[in-house]
């Protein structure tokens, strides 16, 4: 059942129902880091907004789903959850971006543009000690996406709402072209949410693309599924209950694969760091679910 969000909270509302989302999503393990630290993007937002005692109690039941995972979410470090959570959503933006520049956007299509922003969203809590001169390309990055995926989910919406033709791209661009010297503009408010729906309001002229932006070529037919499938088993599933998923020594399936590519990502993340004992350890749980496939 949905958590009811009182008013004061509403600006949470989309984070809590993005992680409700995954958490109905049993196959794939990186969705409740995600779901995570989605809830606890949640809490940081609500805490300066909480003025009411049913405020309090929201925040209350969010901070005890957070107890619950916590334990879990500790044998990641902050980089590897950073990792597994900037990944999710950009899969989700490219998603979207590769169907609306297809020409083929809907209702569906503007969802997952605004899930795509809520997902990016999440990420500055990761950067929360960084200063604005310290602030890395990634994070501008992240940022304009977010924009762009606000503003697109509301033009979306209104395109349909208006019965006009919705056009693929960013404002006054053609979808296989992009000119880098359009000006930037303010974003129009995020779509507001009914439960899991978007509704929006006001018909303000949407503003261009974001400088920078470099358009997605699709290159596959539309997905209605907004969550993408990554591996299944091996070590993120056997962090949360779940069994490798392997073929035999020497025939691995593709979510075996997936679990020691992504061990090695973090090895090397660790490497950058100066931590080799951490890597030492991210590199011998690759080989162990390799060995144990």
């Amino acid at each position: 059942m949905p958590l009811k969000i009182p008013p004061d909270l509403k600006k949470i509302t989309q984070y809590i129902r993005r992680a409700e989302e995954l958490d109905r999503d049993e196959t794939t393990p990186e969705t409740r880091i995600v779901a995570y630290y989605c809830r606890q993007h949640a809490v940081q937002t609500g805490i300066p907004l909480a003025t009411s005692p049913g405020a309090r109690d929201c925040l209350g039941q969010i901070l005890n789903d957070l107890e619950k995972e916590k334990k879990k979410m500790s044998k990641f470090t902050k980089k590897e959850a950073y990792q597994v959570c900037r990944g999710f959503a950009m899969k989700i933006f490219d998603k979207a971006d590769s169907v609306d520049r297809a020409g083929q956007s809907d209702k569906g299509t503007a969802k997952t543009f605004y899930a795509a922003a809520s997902f990016l969203d999440i990420l500055s809590q990761f950067h929360s000690n960084s200063s604005e001169e310290d602030r890395s390309e990634d994070v501008l990055e992240e940022e304009k996406k977010s924009f762009y995926a606000k503003w697109k989910a509301t033009d979306i919406l209104k395109a349909i709402r208006e019965g006009r033709e919705i056009k693929p791209g960013g404002f006054g661009e053609d979808p296989l072209e992009h000119d880098d010297d359009k000006e930037d503009g303010e974003a129009e408010e995020a779509p507001a949410e009914q439960g899991t729906e978007i509704s929006i309001t006001g018909a303000a002229m949407p503003p261009p693309p974001y400088p920078g932006y470099e358009p997605v070529v699709p290159a596959a037919p539309f997905q209605p599924v907004p969550v993408p499938k990554p591996a299944t088993g091996g070590f993120m599933g056997g962090l949360f209950g779940g069994g490798s998923s392997g073929g035999g020594r020497g025939k691995y399936t593709k979510e075996v694969l997936g679990d020691a590519k992504e061990l090695t990502k973090f090895a090397l993340t660790a490497l950058n760091d100066k931590d080799g004992d951490l890597a030492i350890e991210r590199l011998q749980q690759a080989l162990e679910v390799l060995t144990n496939a």
